[in-house]
């Protein structure tokens, strides 16, 4: 009875760790969006800071300000799941 106990830890345990290994290599497909576009937000506004009008570069920075905010707490996300992956 202890053996099957143990067994049955252990299927609980390694659930847990291929649902944290999801949910990081999901986590980590945004992030790698969110800085990709970020990347090409960024050069957008330097190749037209002289053509484009005031008020559509400055919801681009917003922008670029939003998206790289929301990538660095998605990060540290990251970052708890993978220190709460290394203590299972």
């Amino acid at each position: 009875m202890r053996f099957c106990n143990i067994v049955m830890s252990e299927l609980i345990n390694m659930s847990k760790i291929n649902v944290l290994k999801a949910r990081i290599a999901y986590l980590t497909i945004w992030v790698g969006m969110m800085v990709i576009t970020d990347i090409s937000l960024i050069g957008w506004i330097i190749g037209n800071f002289n053509t484009s009008t005031t008020q559509l570069i400055f919801g681009s920075i917003v922008i670029v300000i939003a998206i790289t905010i929301s990538a660095t707490i998605i990060h540290r996300q990251i970052n708890k799941h993978i220190i709460h992956l290394g203590e299972l």
